[in-house]
């Protein structure tokens, strides 16, 4: 009388791969761009207010500007990978250089005038924050000029090959993995990803995400969710935006596909608190899962979950008044669940199909 839950399930699970899939390009190239912030202490020691940052592109033409708050804090959200002259006016005029290098996600800094240096916080492969002394800052005569040198005067010529080699060589495994993909040769993927995670200079979400979804599609799940939990963690530990990389919504399908419901209502919860646009779908693929294993009454609540936290999401609307059907104390519910999907999709491929079960509760 009505389509199977389990081919919901599979519409749905080639919606994420479509989704994820389009983030993972779209993710890749604003991986050429980063966050540069952090705060400016002057020479007593205490916050800088109102000073202005420029940064010019070493050999390049990249520019870009920002001030400091009343806390000394400053930030600029969209950053052009490179290496960068910094420049800080304090009152009008060029007080200090620095040359800083800017890296795809965060690159926190903390200017001390006072001690004529700047101090960074990186990751290392485990993400853990390491803090060190990364860059003098020199500071500028009253009067003098202020020119943009032509090559980095305070980096390591080796050093610079062996980042630009390491960059290279990432990238030739991530594309070599896209395109495993794309062939279906999961295993050669999975190779690939994994080789362009280890070379990366920096940890990128993007990378373990396609490793992950690899794993997933090779039908490795418990290796897909870890990915997936690390690609969530480098990108929550760079700053990268709920729109730009939200995979609780995978981790929720994967965890309820091998059975471990607490830990998919767990992540399902997550992705309503970290961007709630969309997270319905979390728990919309909770109640298919359950429903195909039979567990009705716990399906029941998942998509009752679904159509709370996104009302909108006819297909939850329709499931759940599926659900209801079967329980005969429920079926006003259920002819309310019915006319919500009417509502919102009229002409949608269930809708003679609802209109019927409608009449059936009404009864």
């Amino acid at each position: 009388m009505c389509p199977t839950v389990g081919v919901i399930m599979r519409t749905i699970r080639r919606s994420l791969w479509a989704v994820l899939v389009i983030a993972a390009v779209a993710g890749y190239a604003a991986a050429q761009q980063g966050r540069i912030d952090g705060e400016l202490y002057g020479e007593d020691g205490e916050p800088v207010a109102g000073a202005r940052l420029m940064l010019d592109e070493i050999g390049g033409t990249g520019h870009y500007e920002f001030e400091s708050d009343e806390r000394g804090d400053f930030i600029h959200l969209s950053v052009s990978q490179g290496r960068y002259q910094m420049t800080i006016e304090i009152g009008g005029r060029p007080f200090a250089i620095a040359e800083v290098r800017v890296s795809a996600g965060d690159n926190p800094l903390r200017v001390y005038l006072e001690r004529l240096e700047i101090e960074s916080e990186e990751f290392s492969g485990d993400l853990g924050v390491a803090t060190r002394v990364v860059r003098d800052v020199t500071l500028v005569a009253e009067g003098a000029a202020v020119s943009i040198p032509s090559d980095n005067p305070f980096d390591d010529a080796e050093d610079r090959a062996a980042l630009a080699a390491a960059d290279a060589a990432m990238r030739e495994a991530f594309d070599a993995g896209r395109q495993a993909m794309d062939a279906e040769d999961f295993d050669e993927a999975i190779r690939r990803f994994t080789a362009a995670a280890e070379g990366s200079p920096t940890p990128q979400h993007i990378i373990y995400a396609n490793l992950a979804l690899a794993y997933e599609q090779a039908r490795q799940l418990e290796a897909a969710a870890e990915n997936f939990e690390l690609a969530q963690e480098t990108a929550l530990a760079q700053g990268v935006p709920p729109e730009e990389a939200n995979y609780y919504t995978n981790l929720t399908l994967i965890y309820a596909t091998v059975g471990d419901v607490d830990r998919a209502i767990e992540n399902a919860e997550k992705a309503v608190e970290f961007d709630s646009e969309g997270a319905g779908l979390s728990f919309y693929n909770i109640g298919v899962v359950l429903t195909n294993a039979g567990q009705a009454t716990s399906a029941t609540t998942a998509f009752e979950r679904a159509v709370e936290v996104d009302p909108g999401m006819a297909d939850a609307h329709y499931q759940l008044g599926i659900a209801y059907l079967s329980m005969p104390d429920r079926m006003s519910d259920a002819a309310r669940a019915m006319e919500r999907y009417l509502e919102l999709r009229p002409d949608g491929p269930d809708a003679e199909t609802a209109r019927q079960l409608l009449e059936f509760a009404r009864q």
